[in-house]
């Protein structure tokens, strides 16, 4: 079974103890990255769908007592994910279950592929900075700019302190 500690510490000086740190992110006694999440999903009903944007939902896998930091998503027209990309997630420091939206639109390109600017910020690939404890990763996400009438295929993978999961299917 695996078990993470979370720490604080503070200094003692001739005045007395100082303030308390903040808690850790915690040291994990089994060093395991998460499983892979669920296939997204879209949500609401067909009659809300708006032609340029998909609201998608996924269930959070099983991450062995350390909290997820974040989730990466990558969007494709592709079943095979070929050309897939990262969608930029905006929205650092949202709680559970809360909406976010990418702030940047996936953009087609005349040859078919997806492309997403390489200036806009993506989900970082290490742990998020001011992360807590109490401050999980979003399970949805508002892709919006995408082009109607047109399939397009999400994945999604989370991340922990140890590692992170494989894209899911």
């Amino acid at each position: 079974s695996n078990t993470v500690y979370y720490f604080k510490h503070r200094a003692i000086d001739g005045h007395g103890p100082l303030d308390w740190s903040s808690v850790t992110s915690g040291t994990s006694t089994m060093a395991r990255p998460p499983e892979c999440p669920t296939a997204p999903y879209r949500l609401g009903e067909p009659s809300s769908w708006l032609p340029r944007e998909v609201h998608i939902r996924w269930d959070a896998p099983e991450s062995h007592n350390v909290p997820i930091q974040h989730y990466s998503v990558r969007c494709s027209m592709e079943s095979d994910m070929r050309d897939a990309v990262e969608v930029p997630v905006g929205g650092e420091r949202n709680l559970p279950g809360q909406r976010t939206e990418a702030k940047h639109p996936v953009k087609l390109q005349p040859r078919g592929a997806l492309e997403v600017p390489t200036d806009t910020p993506s989900s970082p690939g290490t742990r998020r900075p001011g992360f807590n404890r109490g401050n999980y990763a979003l399970t949805q996400l508002k892709v919006r700019g995408l082009q109607p009438s047109t399939m397009y295929f999400f994945q999604v993978k989370a991340k922990n302190q140890i590692g992170e999961s494989d894209w899911s299917p």
